[in-house]
């Protein structure tokens, strides 16, 4: 009896070890070689997928993927612990700054300085990648030493504008008595292509009120829906506005050259005033957040999206009901009642529409619409087309990872031209940064329509990123700036931005705007400033 007793409790005590074993992932799994968490987002999972599939049958290994519905997929969190920890993080948002400060990164210099295979021969990471990226991820590891390393890499980059809907574009009269660019109206007077100025936006907009109106056009069509000019997510994702405010102040401001005597250009903005090329003594200027290019940008968004009553126009019935994935439905699906013509855009859009079925709502196998990629409307018919690029999206590597070594080879597999064409076919139209032409060097591959679009404005583009381009080193940006990212919004919300425009107190949007994030950032950020960074001059 007793040895049946002791046989049964070690049959117990081993089904436990195995349930613990099965659940307590603290490290890289003994039948795993490497483990890699990614953010299941707009871009899917085909990608990692089929990324880890080669890199596997390369070079002999395992790989455990785990995806996360965080966008940040917890990194910090784990990597803070140690507990339950990844080889690899890829994500948006990663709080790479705060990580390396804490000494719990590793450092990818070896990544950035090796070899990858492109159209144009042998070329390091570093050199492959676009330029205007590189210096976003160097960083000291502690501010009293003056070397700067790499510690995450730039997953994807996210051209963020607008799209629209051809299919109804291409439906609506040109009625309104403003005058439009050249080559935006067809012979038989309907719309062509989409607006290419502010002034081409405001025509627009009349003439969608216009077909909306029970129009010729639309009875013809057969069309019960509601259409307005413009949508945007006034909700969860409301800071998606700022696609339109940062290209309308890029472009008012200047890039590289201001257009201000005296302000700065834009990405002057992002050093804050320093001209220090140390790692002290810096200076900060809050004086930067009163740029005229960026007064500018709010005021014009404000008188597009607001009547002189604070009422919307222009735009859906209520947006703050809607975040972005409420907005992509109302964009792309028949079964709503309300639609956009033109909305706010990212990259990821088609890709996520298809993941989340919108794209054919009332399930007859095609999609409800046909919608294409374009750019912000430019403020002046003389200033060059730019779009913005954000660079939130990025890989990181936790200094305490189990397989440190076949996780940064994963990193430089994954930066070869072929895995980056692989990107964008697996994610429609997906485009990590780096220098190649994705259509030229897919060969045959047959990208959508919206892809194409998509390409057709980015490699069109002066891409710009946030970032001060201008300094020579990367001891000269600002610390304010890499390691405290105060937003040119500073410490304000978008919903705070959007109301200030709604009702400035009698100043201007930009003026009002500027005000309060100033003092906000006075109040709350500019002594603890002064104290980690040392700075010996400021202006408030």
């Amino acid at each position: 009896m007793k040895k049946i007793l002791f046989i049964f409790l070690a049959l117990l005590m081993s089904l436990s070890i195995i349930g613990c074993e099965k659940d307590d992932n603290t490290t890289t799994n003994s039948k795993y070689d490497l483990k890699i968490t990614y953010f299941n987002g707009g871009y899917g999972e085909d990608w990692i997928n089929n990324l880890v599939q080669r890199f596997e049958a390369e070079y002999n290994v395992k790989v455990d993927i785990v995806k996360s519905e965080e966008g940040n997929c917890g990194a910090e969190n784990y990597i803070k612990s140690g507990y339950n920890l990844s080889d690899i993080y890829i994500g948006e948002c990663m709080p790479w700054k705060s990580l390396v400060q804490s000494g719990l990164l590793a450092d990818l210099s070896d990544v950035y300085e090796a070899e990858v295979n492109t159209s144009k021969g042998k070329q390091k990471i570093k050199d492959f990648m676009d330029p205007l990226c590189v210096g976003n991820f160097y960083a000291q590891r502690q501010l009293s030493k003056a070397e700067y390393v790499p510690w995450a890499m730039p997953w994807t980059v996210q051209p963020n504008a607008m799209a629209y809907n051809e299919d109804i574009l291409k439906a609506i009269k040109h009625v309104s008595s403003i005058e439009v660019s050249e080559g935006l109206i067809s012979s038989e007077g309907k719309w062509l292509n989409p607006p290419k100025t502010l002034n081409d936006l405001y025509a627009f907009s009349e003439d969608v009120i216009a077909f909306n109106n029970n129009s010729a056009e639309k009875q013809a069509l057969g069309d019960t829906h509601s259409y307005a000019p413009f949508g945007f997510a006034g909700g969860i994702n409301i800071d998606s506005i700022g696609f339109m405010i940062i290209t309308w102040w890029a472009e008012a401001q200047g890039l590289y050259e201001s257009n201000y005597q005296g302000e700065g250009s834009f990405y002057d903005f992002f050093n804050f005033g320093n001209t220090v090329d140390s790692n002290q003594g810096q200076t900060i200027d809050m004086g930067v957040f009163n740029q005229s290019g960026l007064a500018l940008a709010y005021d014009t968004f404000a008188s597009y999206i607001f009547d002189d009553n604070g009422n919307y126009q222009n735009t859906l019935t209520n947006p703050y009901n809607n975040n972005l994935q409420q907005l992509q439905q109302l964009f792309v699906a028949n079964r709503v009642n309300e639609k956009p013509v033109l909305s706010i855009a990212s990259s990821y859009l088609e890709n996520e529409v298809i993941k989340n079925r919108y794209i054919d709502s009332d399930l007859d196998g095609k999609r409800d619409v046909n919608f294409k990629f374009m750019n912000v409307p430019k403020l002046n018919a003389e200033s060059e087309d730019i779009l913005y690029g954000r660079l939130s999206d990025g890989i990181i590597i936790p200094a305490k990872a189990t397989h440190i070594d076949l996780a940064k080879q994963f990193l430089i597999f994954m930066c070869n031209e072929e895995e980056v064409v692989n990107f964008a076919k697996d994610t429609n139209g997906g485009i990590r940064p780096f220098s190649c032409d994705l259509r030229t060097a897919a060969g045959d591959y047959e990208f959508s329509e919206f892809a194409n679009s998509l390409f057709d404005v980015y490699y069109n583009s002066n891409v710009f990123y946030e970032y001060p381009m201008n300094v020579k080193t990367y001891a000269g940006v600002a610390h304010v700036f890499r390691y405290s990212e105060p937003s040119y919004h500073g410490n304000k919300s978008w919903t705070d931005i959007l109301n200030l425009m709604k009702d400035p107190k009698g100043k201007t949007p930009g003026k009002a705007i500027a005000n309060e994030v100033i003092f906000s950032l006075t109040q709350a950020e500019l002594d603890s400033w002064i104290r980690k960074f040392k700075l010996t001059n400021i202006t408030k």
